[in-house]
């Protein structure tokens, strides 16, 4: 076996099972604390003539040790945590962790390795950076006493060869305990009278504190530990004792190349404290401490054992001291000493526990104050905030950050636990207003299944015509494209619009086998083989890619709609519609065409042509930009006749609800006819006048210019239902009595507000909702209407009814075109 060699725990726990050796040893250990760069070990490399090796690569926790045979005796490093290296390496890690959490075990870990060297070693050493002794250790000391004596390891020791003695205490001897001052500046002790004075003085106050605190008693058997009654347990290292073997290597190194190797080093003054030390260390081989004060002196006799025995002793209290860590809940004796432990030396967690605990109530009410029953994200975060706040404000100590992240929890719980409201927005913003849910047609997954089902609503509600405009009706805030332009008319034309003629628009049929087939453009003038159906829920799930889509081209600054025969132009640069409701003010600005650089990231027309040819039909409006043969999943236009020609009175106006007095006129427009017979002319000047003479000539015709009038509006729609017909951009239509001054000459040659400012109410704006086209029962006059949207810039698709030019209008009617409900969202324009 080696004379000298090397071990730590817990890695060695193992390494000494079947050693055998019959030499007794004496076990010294080192705790406490050193200054930066220091080793506790250091001071050991001269008294034992060999380098302890354990300098470099220690861990909280972990206890390191080396085995001198020639003096019999073991050293043990106990890394507590509280050398200034591992607290710099904790700080470093707690703050790339974002937490302080590391901090939290490190008193703990310091408490129970030194309870395992007071149940170890026959003497301990207590390291200390300074001159001056630490209080702080009476209130460890206390705790660990009170933690000894609850213990009991006798069963855990019976099991070696142990005296009785050891077994009944738990360890081999009440431990004496010297103390080791290593001062930062040793230049101020430069002489050794000065150097043993301040030990003295030293000695005297630790013996007073600790005899006044009762740490040390007249018995020490009963103590933790014991302090030499008529010998030196105060030692001071001077400037040229106890130099680290790192320093001593530097220093050396330098000298040499100065070429004063010999002359460069003083003499080391380590022997004092070698010699200090081993008197104690012989006590323990020999007669054992004599630490009795009082009239009846207690025998403390040194239990040792065989090295081998003692490492089997050391290996098993580290493990059940240090390396245990019962599991919350347990209730044996182990666990019960060690929760006393922790509660009795962590004071400073006790009291943040206590004081964040008060002010947790104040935290989660603040949270909770003025929030309605549901609320969005954003509202939980505020509160959120809100009350961190309060616990930042008055919150103190360790557990502060843990508070933190328990408010966290507990309101996210809360905001979780049926208040979290459903965060989709509809086309105006709004969100919904209940809780979280999901829909009837979402398919039910592990996420959604707990979670109540219903459609979504918000508190806003807005009057709309139906499609002929006959009727007025109260609709919910829609949230996608499809209820807005299409479900919500469906269902108002049951009771009215089905009843009229109408010009159905193409839209895509579903083949009755797959794989699906584009259905064939429809004529305007014929109604489709098959009405539109709903389609499956493969339409929400491209929802996401449709709206990224067109997310670049939604900045919403002009409508613009177009009339291609008669050049009905309806623009506007305007703000979304519903940021206009609250502004009270629109700009209407005439298109000019100008040149426009196109930036790079414009690829939407791209895009959306591929997203097009994946589903085979459109999920949204048509555009010029779309593939020519698809068609859109439903109509989102509606053409209706109300009546013949006759049945307009331009003295009366339109007789439906909602407009506003004297804003319900259709303006004319005068269309010249050329070439109508009129029958036989009548006889020039001289041209014969009798039947006879007359039948001799052959008949002339009577060929003259006619006038027609058309009659055409642009119908305006507020939120709130109040309708008005606009003449030009920038001017409502108000007829005194019955007579209609304005012509159609500006609605056909200038460009109209895609909104415009509702002269009922200020602060709201009414969006062009209905086209009205009279046409008069002449055959050769052919009108045909093909209106075009342009909701945005010049870089904006236009939208169309259709790819197939202009809807030709039959003769006699009154004619409604229902434009769509621009999906406004935020300034943002969705296709859907």
């Amino acid at each position: 076996m080696d004379k000298f060699f090397t071990f730590s725990f817990p890695e060695d726990l193992n390494r000494f099972n079947g050693l055998t050796n019959d030499k007794s040893v004496g076990v010294v250990a080192i705790i406490g604390k050193t200054a930066f760069g220091g080793s506790k070990s250091s001071v050991f490399t001269n008294v034992l003539d060999h380098h302890t090796g354990f300098d470099e690569g220690n861990k909280v926790g972990q206890v390191r040790g080396c085995y001198d045979a020639t003096r019999k005796l073991v050293v043990l490093e106990c890394f507590t945590g509280y050398d200034i290296d591992q607290l710099s390496r904790l700080l470093l890690q707690g703050e790339d962790e974002g937490n302080s959490s590391n901090f939290d075990s490190v008193l703990f870990t310091k408490a129970k390795i030194m309870l395992y060297a007071f149940h170890v070693a026959h003497i301990i050493l207590l390291s200390t950076p300074g001159l001056a002794f630490d209080t702080s250790y009476i209130r460890l000391f206390r705790a660990l006493d009170h933690a000894r004596n609850k213990l009991h390891l006798e069963d855990e020791l019976k099991k070696f060869d142990l005296p009785k003695s050891w077994c009944l205490a738990g360890r081999p001897v009440c431990p004496r305990l010297l103390f080791l001052f290593n001062p930062v500046n040793k230049h101020l002790l430069s002489d050794a009278t000065s150097i043993r004075k301040k030990q003295d003085q030293l000695e005297d106050v630790i013996y007073r504190v600790l005899r006044k605190t009762r740490i040390i008693t007249n018995n020490p058997k009963s103590a933790l530990f014991a302090l030499p009654a008529n010998q030196q347990f105060v030692h001071i290292m001077s400037a040229n004792e106890g130099l680290r073997s790192k320093e001593n290597i530097f220093k050396l190194f330098d000298l040499c190349l100065a070429g004063e190797a010999l002359e460069g080093l003083k003499a080391d003054d380590s022997h004092l404290f070698k010699e200090m030390l081993m008197q104690h260390v012989d006590l323990v081989h020999g007669p054992g401490f004599d630490d009795s004060i009082g009239r009846n002196p207690v025998s403390n006799p040194c239990n040792v054992a065989k090295l081998d025995t003692w490492l089997a002793v050391a290996s098993q209290l580290y493990t059940l001291i240090v390396k245990s860590a019962p599991a919350k809940g347990d209730k044996s004796r182990l666990h019960s000493v060690f929760t006393d432990l922790k509660s009795t030396i962590e004071i400073e967690q006790r009291f943040s526990d206590s004081r964040c605990l008060k002010v947790l109530q104040f935290a989660d009410k603040a949270y909770r104050e003025n929030l309605p029953e549901h609320y969005t994200e954003g509202v939980h975060h505020e509160q959120l905030a809100k009350a961190q706040h309060v616990m930042l404000a008055s919150g103190r100590g360790p557990a502060l950050q843990s508070y933190l992240a328990r408010i966290k929890r507990d309101c996210t719980k809360y905001w979780e636990n049926g208040h979290r409201l459903c965060e989709s927005s509809s086309l105006s913003g709004s969100h919904c207003i209940h809780q979280l849910h999901r829909l009837p047609n979402e398919p039910i997954t592990e996420d959604n299944e707990k979670l109540p089902c219903s459609e979504h609503s918000t508190s806003v509600s807005f009057t709309v015509a139906c499609n002929c405009g006959r009727t007025l009706n109260n609709i919910g805030d829609p949230f996608t494209a499809k209820e807005a332009n299409y479900l919500v008319y469906e269902d108002m034309s049951k009771g009215c619009c089905s009843k009229l003629q109408n010009i159905p628009f193409p839209v895509y049929v579903a083949a009755p086998v797959s794989p699906p087939i584009r259905s064939a453009t429809s004529s305007h003038t014929a109604p489709p083989t098959s009405t539109p159906d709903d389609k499956v829920e493969a339409e929400k799930k491209e929802e996401d890619s449709d709206e990224a889509l067109v997310h670049k081209l939604a900045q919403i600054n002009i409508g613009k709609l177009k009339n291609e025969e008669d050049e009905l132009t309806t623009m506007s640069d305007h703000q979304s519609y519903f940021n206009s409701l609250s502004q009270g003010h629109i700009r209407h600005d005439v298109v000019t065409k100008t040149e426009v650089s196109v930036p790079e990231d414009h690829l939407e027309i791209v895009a959306e042509e591929a997203i097009e040819e994946k589903h085979g039909y459109l999920s949204h409006m048509l555009t010029n930009t779309s593939t020519k043969g698809l068609l859109p999943d439903y109509p989102s236009w509606a053409l209706t006749c109300l009546g013949t020609y006759s049945s307009y009175s331009p003295a009366t106006g339109l007789d439906q609800p909602g407009f506003l007095p004297s804003s319900n006129f259709l303006l004319p427009w005068e269309v010249v006819i050329k070439g109508i017979v009129k029958g036989q002319a009548w006889p020039h000047v001289g041209e014969p006048t009798s039947y006879k003479q007359r039948k001799k000539i052959a008949p002339r015709k009577h060929v003259v210019d006619t006038t027609a009038k058309i009659y055409i509006g642009d119908a305006y729609t507020c939120p709130q239902g109040h309708r008005f017909m606009c003449s030009s951009p920038d001017k409502v239509i108000k007829v005194p009595g019955s007579s209609v001054k304005d012509n159609a000459n500006k609605l056909l040659t200038m460009d109209m507000p895609l909104y415009t400012p509702c002269p009922k109410n200020d602060g709201c704006v009414g969006q062009l909702r209905h086209i009205y086209v009279c046409t008069p029962e002449i055959d050769s006059l052919v009108v045909s209407l093909l209106p075009k949207i342009q909701p945005a810039s010049a870089l904006c698709p236009l939208f169309l009814p259709s790819h197939d030019g202009p809807i030709k209008l039959p003769a006699n009617g009154v004619w409604v075109m229902r434009l769509p409900y621009p999906c406004v969202n935020t300034l943002l324009l969705l296709l859907q």
